[in-house]
């Protein structure tokens, strides 16, 4: 053989060879894309069947509640009726929710009413079957008759007086249903029960049960290939919650079927065409090769070249073309093969990069967390922890993660809560109960939640500081106590009211039948006590009760007038505090009733006295303002004043800068509440170590 025919027939040879070698590398390269193309749209899909699934759920949840919140009067009927306006009032509910039927059903005697729907032509077959379970609204799957169906149940008026009404919303889910789940024409969707309760948009007979029974172990299960009815599919199996049978309940499977026949079909002319070019590439280049063997060998060198940087991730590698007929295709083929190469490529990297933002939003979300939250797994060890339970035990991310949960040196994870945490890394189950602990000041609620990972289970730890809320609770007591003293105040006057009128009425005997003016005098002077001991009694009686029905029109310095008279011995007596008034003779009648009155002054008062530290001033004005229509009554003390940044909080609820005892951060609060009640303003002025002025208008009668 002459050196001429060797050279070509290598040539050829290799020629050959390297179209081999491409037509399989770009075969694998597309059926890999294809793959992965398959597996992205079937997840897609999946992802918005489950969500466009739920939507019913929180479709029928939402209109359920607003026919609840609603609530129609059931009204009392025979047991064949029911009230017109429940029953027009359902059907816009059901008519507004999409359902195919409403089901009425008296609880008292068992009267029920199936609403017909206008949007439906469905048969219904048993109404009885339908059984509210719960004492609030719900949503549930039950089955009846092999058919699944949405249930939405809320239950309107009450048992004690016998018009209590449960109401049905019932959307049937079936093939119609099921094919609005995807507008994407190779997606098909079937559900499933665990007893074989089984719709589709797929050929449900030819779909193998063992596949849902025995490959849906997990909540999300990824099937390649799956042999229906003679096509092949991919599919992804989800658990979407249970099913009602009867008393029973079943597991849910909800299974998303993606048709390869589009794929297969691509994949097969695909490979078609690379091999008919190949083939076409491989006898244009032999038949040239015996007239232009040189300069065919550059471009196929050329595209050694650029398979090589491909090979080595350079997916934007181009080969300039300047041939016609086959080889150019070829090459332009080549290249538009890299362009979608690199374009998948930069896809992927996107899908990346989405991954990792997507990661650091739910860090960000964990972190923003204010209880504390940390992760368990199921050999006890910290797998997860936020920034808000380092902060509260002033620990490391370092010395935390991965670290031994009895390790740590946190007082609260002591070895029965620890053990609480194995029980339920065992079994699965989330404890009904909250421990709480104690750490110095501190108090924290722990709960603990079950995760289902692939295979394992985890434990949430959520730690709550409740000490605000403690506190607050506390505060409450207080002011319980102090209500009680008030009606043991009214009682005690009730009682020494009666010894002191057989005092003064005895006494007023005796000085009518005296006849030693000496003695007499004695007497009178003991009535004129026993009046002024009755008169101090009935005042704390009028300050323990209260009118509610009052009439408006306070007298404005007649009622601090009676305040004073009351309290004024007793503030300087016991606190050496001088108490001082300032009225103006012109004030007009208020818009309060006299009760609410001496209650927002006794306040303020109240507070000014523990402002005043060993001896001071108090001091209540009175003004009439003609301008504004109002009357303006102020409490100044000489006090320890208030600073600038707690002024903006003295009339919150509970906040007080007092001891427990002392103060219960109600005063203020009821003050301003008061003031507010009658369209009244109230300012404050203070100034540290000075004292404290707190004055409030209110508009005249």
């Amino acid at each position: 053989m002459r050196l001429f025919q060797k050279t070509l027939l290598l040539f050829t040879t290799i020629i050959i060879l390297l179209s081999v070698s491409t037509t399989v590398f770009i075969t694998r390269a597309i059926n890999t894309n294809q793959s992965v193309d398959a597996s992205r749209e079937l997840a897609r899909e999946a992802s918005a069947v489950y969500d466009n699934f739920n939507h019913w759920k929180l479709l029928l949840w939402r209109h359920i509640n607003l026919l609840a919140e609603e609530n129609p009067s059931p009204g009392r009927g025979p047991t064949d009726s029911f009230d017109g306006d429940l029953v027009m009032a359902v059907r816009q509910a059901a008519s507004r929710s999409g359902v195919d039927y409403a089901v009425l059903r008296r609880e008292s005697d068992g009267g029920q009413l199936l609403v017909p729907i206008e949007s439906t032509d469905r048969p219904f077959l048993d109404t009885e079957a339908f059984r509210n379970r719960k004492v609030h609204p719900y949503i549930e799957i039950i089955k009846l008759h092999n058919t699944l169906y949405f249930t939405a149940v809320v239950r309107l008026g009450t048992e004690a007086d016998g018009t209590a009404v449960d109401v049905f919303l019932v959307k049937m889910i079936d093939r119609p249903l099921l094919q609005r789940l995807s507008s994407n024409q190779r997606i098909k969707v079937l559900v499933a029960s665990a007893s074989g309760a089984v719709e589709g948009t797929i050929a449900v007979d030819a779909v193998p049960m063992p596949m849902l029974n025995g490959e849906a172990e997990h909540a999300y299960t990824s099937v390649k290939h799956v042999e229906v009815d003679g096509h092949n599919y991919r599919a992804i199996i989800q658990h979407s919650g249970s099913v009602a049978v009867g008393d029973d309940t079943e597991m849910l499977t909800l299974v998303v079927f993606l048709s390869l026949a589009d794929y297969d079909r691509q994949v097969v002319l695909v490979n078609r065409a690379i091999l008919t070019i190949a083939l076409v590439a491989a006898l244009v280049t032999i038949l040239l090769s015996l007239i232009f063997s040189k300069h065919l060998s550059s471009p196929i060198h050329r595209v050694v070249q650029a398979m090589q940087k491909i090979k080595e991730g350079d997916y934007r590698v181009s080969i300039p073309s300047q041939h016609r007929g086959e080889i150019g295709e070829l090459l332009d083929g080549f290249n538009e093969m890299t362009e979608q190469l690199a374009l998948d490529k930069q896809t992927r990297e996107e899908y990346l990069q989405q991954i990792m933002q997507l990661k650091g939003y739910n860090e960000s979300i964990i972190n923003a967390m204010p209880e504390g939250l940390v992760v368990v797994s199921k050999d006890l060890r910290v797998e997860k922890v936020n920034r808000s339970c380092l902060q509260f035990f002033s620990l490391s991310e370092q010395e935390v993660a991965g670290a031994a949960l009895d390790t740590l040196a946190v007082e609260i994870l002591d070895a029965p809560l620890v053990d609480r945490i194995r029980t339920v890394l065992s079994d699965g189950t989330a404890p009904d109960a909250e421990y709480k602990r104690a750490v110095g000041e501190q108090s924290f609620e722990v709960k603990l939640y079950p995760l289902f990972g692939q295979g394992d289970i985890h434990c949430i730890v959520v730690i709550e500081d409740i000490s605000a809320r403690i506190a607050y609770e506390q505060k409450i007591f207080q002011a319980e106590r102090l209500a009680s003293i008030s009606l043991m105040t009214a009682g005690m006057a009730h009682e020494i009211n009666n010894p002191l009128s057989s005092i003064l009425s005895n006494t007023q005997n005796l000085i009518h039948s005296e006849t030693d003016s000496q003695r007499a005098e004695t007497l009178r002077l003991v009535e004129l006590e026993t009046k002024r001991i009755a008169g101090i009694v009935r005042g704390l009686l009028d300050f323990s009760t209260t009118d509610s029905n009052a009439a408006l029109g306070a007298q404005v310095n007649q009622t601090i007038g009676e305040i004073t008279r009351l309290i004024g011995y007793g503030i300087g007596l016991e606190h050496k505090i001088t108490l001082h008034t300032d009225f103006d003779d012109s004030c007009p009648p208020v818009a309060i009733s006299t009760d609410e009155l001496k209650q927002v002054v006794l306040n303020l008062v109240r507070n000014a006295m523990q402002s005043v530290v060993d001896t001071g001033t108090i001091t209540i004005a009175t003004r009439y303002l003609p301008q504004s229509g109002s009357v303006e009554i102020a409490v100044s003390d000489d006090g320890v004043g208030i600073p600038p940044q707690r002024i903006q909080r003295i009339f919150d609820p509970f906040y007080t800068t007092k001891s427990g005892d002392v103060g219960t951060g109600l005063g203020l609060s009821v003050v301003y509440g008061i003031v507010k009640k009658y369209k009244g303003e109230i300012s404050v002025s203070s100034t540290v170590g000075k004292g404290t002025r707190i004055a409030f208008r209110l508009p005249v009668v």
